[in-house]
């Protein structure tokens, strides 16, 4: 099979890998891990949510999230203590991911649209990024999902509503400095039509600096939900190299089901793409998982 050229290393780190690491205390395949928190959970303040985590090289989490109406970006030791939590603004942050330099970049939304942040390892502002360490683009978007690229180049997916007010998926592509890379669109935005209410959930940047998404569909006519993944050249239109052409892989609900979509997606080093989610079948929710070769088809 032929490889995707995927970046070094992964872009982001689930907690749960924490469960696996080295020094983590001894229990069974799948157990939590007791080290951690109170019996292998941390739990935050009532009012609290997160979206997204990072594992830093000594096993600190970052996390991030909100806090009422306060966008939340937190650090956790590797027991689970709270180390740190940074002065964010408000907003929603929904993804994040580590620079290979310690700094963190933040994904999300606020009142005017995409968010984007950057912050030092110590949880300041980082000022060389964007203003003061902020970037906001897409008036009115939301963003999901963030992957770092080849050059330092930083991109994030979500969505926007079109003029009819559904959604469709937005991407937005920054320099290592925060500024909009305009090669890729006009303020270093690209919309990408996929349908009515057509939304990215998650993003992974090939060596080559394609750009793969996952996502989800509709519900269209029928009320159906449909789970995608899409790849776009480093210019930012559908690739024709996947997807049979079309750029466009589509994974409708399985067995009588109204709904399956994807919410992550990841960069296989064995070769290929792997993209997770849900749905229903039969009236029942299921977990939802794929393997598509490099081209975009199923890996059978």
């Amino acid at each position: 099979m032929r490889r995707c050229r995927a970046l070094v290393g992964p872009l982001a780190i689930v907690a749960l890998a924490l469960l696996a690491a080295p020094g983590a205390a001894v229990a069974a395949p799948g157990g939590l891990d007791s080290a951690f928190g109170t019996g292998g959970v941390r739990t935050l303040a009532a009012g609290t949510g997160l979206n997204g985590v990072a594992v830093e090289p000594d096993r600190s989490v970052v996390a991030v999230g909100a806090s009422g109406s306060s966008l939340l970006v937190s650090r956790f030791s590797a027991a689970g203590a709270l180390a740190g939590t940074f002065a964010a603004g408000s907003g929603v942050g929904r993804a994040v991911v580590l620079q290979g330099d310690g700094k963190i970049v933040v994904a999300g939304n606020d009142g005017a649209g995409m968010l984007v942040e950057r912050f030092n390892a110590d949880g300041s502002l980082d000022g060389g990024f964007g203003s003061g360490g902020v970037v906001h683009a897409v008036a009115g978007g939301v963003a999901n999902a963030v992957a770092l690229g080849p050059g330092g180049s930083i991109v994030v997916a979500g969505q926007l509503p079109g003029g009819d007010a559904f959604q469709r998926v937005a991407i937005l592509r920054l320099s290592s400095n925060g500024s909009p890379d305009t090669s890729f669109g006009p303020g270093g935005v690209r919309v990408v039509d996929l349908g009515q209410d057509s939304v990215a959930k998650g993003v992974a940047v090939q060596g080559d600096s394609k750009i793969v998404l996952a996502g989800s569909i509709g519900p269209g006519v029928h009320q159906i939900t449909s789970g995608f993944v899409a790849r776009v050249t480093a210019s930012g239109g559908l690739d024709p190299t996947f997807g049979g052409g079309s750029g466009l892989f589509v994974q409708s609900p399985q067995g009588g089901g109204a709904v399956a979509m994807f919410n992550a997606v990841a960069l296989d080093p064995s070769g290929g793409i792997v993209v997770g989610g849900g749905g229903t079948a039969m009236s029942q929710s299921q977990a939802l998982f794929a393997r598509l070769t490099c081209a975009g088809a199923l890996d059978p």
